[in-house]
């Protein structure tokens, strides 16, 4: 195996914390066929290096960058890949075949939309040995939790008109809730960017969150530093597979992601680019604006929270996007900062919101955004007042750091904090208030 297309260094592989030694660095590379980058790395390395997450960093075509991931990634993918299929299965109704097959079907609309994602995608199947509707899952998975959603009674689906024949009727209507699988609760993520100033009064922005999700996906992660052909580089902590989740570029460029549910979805929807595939897409552009006009002219046929910010030219900028398939609310940067949970702020869309504000999602937005307007008062670095947010435990067990209960199996499994202005993160593997953050280099 080769890797001298683009050239790769693999700082750590298959556990959550993993330990290497420098021969144990020049033993992969050895094994790994990869002498030249990850030799160099091993030798000039120190005695032994402690990351909280696997990190693959890579450089190359779109191609190239999904083969290296592929292969150096395949066992947490197909880790990945064995928890999605059988979870998407029992969560939206539909059977392994059918939700293959639906994958399969934004292939089309990333070749239009987003071609380079399509050919890393393809890339990291070839790499991986999985097919490329496994691969394609995996990045649509978001998505997929509404177009697959089946019908649950026969006799619904018999007596009501499809979707379809509504709309050539000139009567469009969303479809029966009840006749629907029951949308998955939305207890996923706190997010957040604010603003401060170091001791020199230099302007500074933290952007960040908490990833909120099932345990049996912990070991299924990975800190990708991608430096793609022509495409500014990026750092993305995402899921093994996938193409981006949470990162930013060299242009200081970051978006955090929060899991929405709303009414207005389509489970008869024609599929869309997926919304990993969408983070990836605003992890290519050079400002917030740009990233805005991208995301808002997408197509696309699932919800979803981007937390963009970006410390450019201009200084710190913050802005909070809510998406439906069809619409998209914005919220603006305040003095305390941007929180957002899991549901629904927005006067116009808040009303087909299918979460909160209550629960979960109400009690973390409500106690961060407490805690961060008290902070901005005392404490001057973002960074700092960012990294008490996310250790929040008001209201355990479903606080900002969340742990996992009989009935919401959703719990902390990673501390993100993008130092934007410093070109920087802090990581911590497990819940936030638990585990010690550890500082890592950016872009």
């Amino acid at each position: 195996m080769t890797w001298d297309q683009g050239g790769a260094t693999l700082l750590a592989m298959d556990t959550q914390l993993q330990l290497l030694s420098r021969r144990d660095l020049l033993a992969t590379a050895t094994a790994l066929g990869v002498s030249a980058a990850l030799s160099r790395l091993a030798r000039a390395a120190p005695a032994r290096v402690a990351l909280p997450f696997p990190e693959l960093e890579a450089m190359g075509s779109p191609g190239t960058l999904g083969l290296i991931h592929g292969r150096a990634l395949s066992s947490q993918i197909a880790r990945n890949i064995g928890f999605y299929v059988p979870w998407l299965a029992k969560t939206t109704g539909s059977d392994q075949a059918r939700l293959l097959a639906l994958a399969r079907a934004f292939a089309p609309v990333l070749g239009r939309h987003a071609p380079a994602q399509l050919e890393e995608i393809e890339g990291i199947a070839k790499g991986s040995g999985r097919s490329r509707d496994e691969i394609l899952l995996l990045n649509a998975r978001s998505d997929l939790l509404v177009l697959g959603r089946r019908k649950t009674r026969r006799e619904a689906s018999e007596a009501a008109p499809s979707l379809k024949t509504q709309r050539e009727a000139g009567k469009a209507a969303p479809p029966a809730r009840g006749a629907l699988a029951p949308s998955p609760p939305r207890e996923e993520c706190t997010s957040a960017a604010l603003t401060g100033a170091d001791d020199r009064g230099r302007p500074l922005l933290a952007l960040g969150q908490n990833w909120d999700w099932q345990r049996e996906l912990a070991k299924g992660t990975v800190l990708l530093r991608l430096r793609p052909t022509g495409k500014p580089r990026l750092v993305t902590f995402t899921e093994a597979g996938m193409v981006a989740k949470i990162g930013f570029n060299e242009q200081r460029l970051g978006v955090c992601l929060n899991f929405l549910g709303h009414k207005s979805e389509d489970p008869e929807a024609e599929p869309a680019v997926p919304v990993h595939c969408l983070l990836r897409a605003v992890l290519s552009c050079s400002t917030l604006e740009e990233a805005f006009k991208l995301v808002a002219w997408a197509p696309r046929c699932a919800s979803a929270n981007f937390l963009l910010a970006q410390h450019g030219a201009r200084g710190p900028v913050a802005l909070d996007l809510e998406l439906t398939p069809s619409a998209i609310g914005r919220l603006a940067l305040r003095a305390e900062g941007l929180i957002h949970a899991n549901h629904f702020k927005d006067p116009a869309l808040a009303p087909g919101c299918e979460s909160g504000p209550k629960g979960s999602t109400g009690n973390r937005d409500r106690t961060a955004t407490e805690l961060a307007r008290k902070l901005a008062r005392s404490v001057r670095d973002p960074v700092e007042r960012l990294r008490q947010i996310l250790v929040l435990r008001a209201g355990a067990p479903l606080s900002v750091s969340k742990t996992r209960t009989a009935a919401s199996t959703s719990e902390t499994l990673a501390g993100i904090i993008m130092d934007l202005s410093r070109n920087r993160l802090h990581l911590a593997a497990g819940a936030s208030h638990a585990a010690p953050f550890v500082l890592r280099p950016g872009t």
